[in-house]
């Protein structure tokens, strides 16, 4: 089982747009690949100097899954990112691999 986490920083005047974007459409539209299930959104309890963090953790059953989606979806939701929220949005993803 592989973890896709995405940190997220979110300038505080663009929260509440980036969380109904990101449940109303973002999630159900990956989950729509069936590349990718199970997403857990966080909130980092970190205070951050500007804005607000936060994680998405998406699970993969194996790596073919997730290249797949990051070679054929996520261009496209990074683009449509950076065209919604511009530079009130910074964000890196992690892949992690369980190992218990």
């Amino acid at each position: 089982m592989l973890i896709y986490n995405i940190t997220f920083n979110v300038d505080d005047r663009m929260r509440r747009q980036w969380l109904d974007y990101v449940r109303e459409e973002w999630i159900p539209a990956v989950l729509a690949t069936g590349l990718l299930h199970s997403p857990r959104l966080m909130q980092l309890m970190k205070a951050e100097p500007q804005g607000t963090s936060y994680a998405l953790q998406w699970s993969a059953d194996d790596m073919r899954q997730l290249k797949k989606f990051l070679n054929e979806h996520w261009p496209a939701y990074e683009r449509d990112f950076r065209e919604r929220f511009g530079e009130a949005l910074v964000y890196f993803p992690t892949t992690l691999k369980e190992i218990e």
